[in-house]
């Protein structure tokens, strides 16, 4: 099969989904991204995961809240078990990093009624080497941890799904998880595009 050469436009959250000139979705062998960086070769970048964490009450009238479970105090025990995840460091890369973003609970407004949902999303800055797996199930393992002396907790963690239309008119969908990336500097690409940056000056 002939080499083939795609280019996409979306932003981070679709960076494993590029589409040809045909509308199909191609496999990425390689890629050359295109950022502002003074004209200095980047050979490296963090991850991106985007994490939907859902906790699940039981609603009730606030005058009387012990006969429901109170979503929000639920996920704030969730927040306070992923506070202490260890998040690894890379040498290059630098550290690994997991923070909340928003936090939503239903009803809204709450209206005198115990939230029997709340969510929370979570940007999480990823490292090379750190699975799609992984990534979730040190945040499960967390929740598991946290429930052992909560066990009204009930919640759930997933990727944040997203769709998106190019200006082509293809309408692309994804998990919003870019992995980290880093080429070395000895591989042809690098050296390839360092002596095209030293060919302009």
């Amino acid at each position: 099969m002939a080499d083939r050469v795609a280019s996409k436009v979306q932003e981070l959250g679709y960076d494993e989904v590029v589409v040809d000139d045909w509308g199909n979705i191609v496999e990425k062998i390689q890629g050359e991204i295109g950022e502002s960086t003074e004209c200095n070769l980047n050979i490296g970048q963090r991850g991106r995961a985007e994490i939907i964490i859902k906790t699940f009450g039981r609603s009730a009238h606030s005058s009387n809240p012990r006969s429901g479970i109170n979503a929000v105090y639920q996920m704030i025990l969730v927040t306070e078990g992923i506070v202490n995840i260890k998040l690894p460091r890379d040498e290059f890369l630098g550290e690994a990093i997991i923070e909340l973003t928003d936090i939503i609970s239903r009803p809204y407004p709450g209206a005198s009624m115990l939230p029997d949902l709340c969510m929370v999303t979570y940007d999480q800055r990823l490292l090379v080497g750190e699975s799609k797996e992984e990534i979730l199930e040190a945040i499960k393992n967390a929740i598991a941890q946290t429930s052992k002396g909560a066990p009204q907790l009930n919640a759930t963690v997933e990727y944040c799904h997203g769709r998106a239309t190019c200006y082509t008119g293809a309408r692309i969908s994804a998990e919003k998880y870019s992995p980290a990336w880093l080429t070395s500097g000895d591989s042809q690409l690098v050296k390839t595009a360092l002596s095209a940056l030293a060919g302009i000056g």
